[in-house]
Parts: structure tokens; sequence; C-alpha cells
């Protein structure tokens, strides 16, 4: 996609491709980034410096370099999930799936042998991801016929991309797509020992297995880090492993294990599986009363980073959780500005009044930390307060 940017076939104003510099974080550049953009500011020429897989801290570092009194590099960095904490000087535009109909006419002029109905197939399945299409479409032999498959058949065809079938393989997917991103060294550190696990396999076999995956373009790297992708798939085979893998097993892992990283990891996959029985099913383990979140007023930054993420699973329960707190005459300084984590708490309200069936009950907590009284009174106020909250 970045390519576009330089090409004069598109749009107007094409980029000037001759002064561009290209690195792939993953490719680990020497030398790094940082040391380079500030020769290249030191020459006080004209660059247009471009970093695919860069990191939020890695671009906040070489945004304050290539914007330097009298530097004359531009930067383009390219990430997978930005965030909304860009630094004011960064402009973020974000790629938004393609529409089904050009995925189709991807696939059509990319397979002549593949027909329209096969073609629409693909492009439904693909959720308007031209890399998924293209695997798929890769599998598609002449005579195929894709449109009485269900998606089920649709994903392991995809999976297996004309190999033979590996349970092995399924496996190692299905525990790696649980968690958002996983450390693939040995020596340093065990996640990926976690990983192997929870489905009761070696690590020197996962290790083995990932490497496959990556060979099958469904992992992608970092540097040390490995993540099933797209999410369009980690999600379906996430899906997968809650059903496969039973949940004390899973919770186990990720509780006991010893690496908060991956607790977290784990954490930011649930998010996205707000459907899926066995996900809430965690998410109400853990916010009873005795679980791990069940008491918000002694959560620290990990408690709150795992509090955040599974909130969308069980919105309701979120919203009790904190209730009960609220419902405490010595919840101390919990409901002040005082809390450290005053801001986190205060946007999840905002989140969860969206829903009309949880706004009463999220704005009397809202108005006790904006120091509103009688809130069914200023519900209006506090709606419009809860905007502005930074």
């Amino acid at each position: 996609m970045l390519q576009a940017l330089f090409d004069e076939r598109i749009g107007e104003n094409p980029l000037n491709k001759s002064i561009v510099i290209y690195t792939d974080i993953s490719d680990s550049p020497n030398p790094d980034p940082i040391n380079f953009a500030e020769r290249l500011v030191a020459l006080k020429s004209r660059f247009i410096l471009a970093v695919d897989n860069c990191p939020p801290d890695l671009h906040r570092r070489l945004g304050l370099i290539c914007s330097k009194p009298n530097s004359l590099v531009s930067l383009i960095t390219i990430e997978y999930d930005v965030k909304d904490d860009q630094p004011e000087e960064t402009e973020v535009f974000r790629l938004e799936p393609a529409s089904t109909e050009l995925i189709e006419k991807v696939i059509l002029k990319r397979f002549s042998h593949i027909t329209e109905i096969d073609a629409r197939s693909i492009a439904n399945f693909s959720g308007g991801n031209a890399r998924i299409a293209i695997a798929l479409g890769n599998t598609v032999k002449r005579g195929d016929n894709l449109s009485q498959l269900k998606d089920s058949d649709l994903f392991i065809r995809l999976f297996q991309q004309r190999n033979e079938p590996s349970k092995s393989l399924l496996r190692a997917a299905e525990a790696c797509s649980l968690v958002y991103s996983f450390n693939i060294q040995l020596s340093e550190n065990e996640e990926l020992e976690l990983l192997s696990d929870l489905v009761g396999m070696n690590v020197q076999e996962m290790y083995r297995n990932v490497s496959e995956l990556m060979r099958r373009d469904l992992v992608q790297k970092r540097s040390v880090w490995r993540a099933v992708l797209p999410h369009a798939i980690a999600n379906k085979l996430a899906r997968r492993a809650l059903e496969n893998i039973p949940i004390e097993k899973i919770c186990s892992v990720f509780e006991n294990g010893g690496s908060e990283r991956l607790l977290k990891s784990f954490s930011r996959r649930l998010s996205y599986l707000h459907e899926n029985e066995e996900a809430i099913e965690i998410s109400k383990r853990w916010l009873k009363e005795d679980g791990l979140l069940g008491d918000v007023s002694n959560l620290n930054e990990l408690g709150i980073t795992l509090f955040k993420n599974i909130a969308p699973l069980n919105p309701e329960l979120t919203l009790s959780v904190i209730e009960r707190v609220f419902k405490i005459s010595s919840a101390g300084t919990f409901f002040t500005r005082s809390n450290e984590f005053y801001n986190e708490y205060t946007r999840l309200l905002r989140s969860l009044a969206y829903d009309k069936h949880l706004f009463i009950r999220s704005a009397e907590i809202l108005s006790s930390w904006l120091w509103l009284p009688k809130p069914r009174t200023f519900l209006f106020e506090i709606t419009l307060r809860t905007w502005s909250l930074k």
C-alpha cells in the first residue's frame, strides 16, 4: 500500500520515489532506524524515511528526530494496530477492508480459471482482506466449486493450502492465536513453552509449527515477535481453541504461568471475541467477587489493563463490579481524582453509558467522580462532560 504513494498512475502529486529510503523492522535493519534517521537529518538533504512494522515508541522517537529544526527528512511509518495516542504532529491514515466487489475483481483478474460465483464466495469469506482472498484463490483448482462449501470448509482449505492435513499444525495455530503476539526465543522467555503447554506439545514441535505457519503466510514476524495474522483468521482460530481446550486449563496457564505480558496479550485477544460463549465465561470467572478482577478497588496496572480488555465481553457485569465498590461507604479515594486510574475508569464508564440500558447506572457513578449533585437531574450535563474527559 505504501508503494501507491509513489505511483504516478495513482491519484495526483505522487511522492518522489528517488529520495525514499525503506526498511522493515522485522528484518532487524542495521544501522538501526534511530541512528540512521539522525544521519539523514545531519546531511541536510531532502529524504523520505519509510519504516514498516514500526511500533509506537519507535515512531515517537523517529518523529522527534525528523521534526528537529532545519530537518529536511519526512517520516512515514506503517503499523498494523495504530493506537489513538499518537504525537500531535502525526497524521494517521487508516486502511479499511476493501469492498467485496473490489476483492472479487482482484480474484477474477489474478485467477483466470476461477468462476464469478467462486470469486464472490472467496470475496465474502475474506472479509475485505486481499491477502486472505489471494491465499484462498491459490487453493482453487480448475473445476472446483466453492459455492456449496461452508465457511468452516473454506477456512480449512485456506489453512491447509494444498498441503496434507496436520492436526499438530492446527493445534499449534489455535494455541498461538489465543494471544495477540508472542516471543519466539527459547532461551530468554517462557512464552512459547506456555503456549505449548496449552495443547500438550513440546517446545521444539511448537517452534517447527510456527515456522511452517510463517511459510503459509498465516504468522507474521517482527524481530523475535510472532503473531497470527490477519486477525480475521486469528479470531477464527482462537474461537476453535476456546472450544477445544478446557477453560480451566487455559486460565491456569495464563494466570499462573508467570508471564504478565502473555496474560495481557490473552486478554486483548478475548476483547475481539465478545460473541463467543467460552470467552464470556472467562470474563465471568475473572469478574466474580473472588475472581482475578473481582475487587477493582485494588487493581494494579496489570489488573486495569485486563479489566479494560474484557469489559466488551460483559458490559453489565463490568458495571456491576464497579458498582460493588461504589456502594461501599469506605471506598476511600477510589471515586476521587486521586485514583491513579481515574482516566481509565471514567473513560470506561463513558463507553458503558453508550448502552441505553446501562446509561443511568454509568452516569450515577460518573457524577460521583465529577462531583455533580443529584445525578438523575443532571444527566444531560454529565453526558456533555464525559465527552471532554482526557
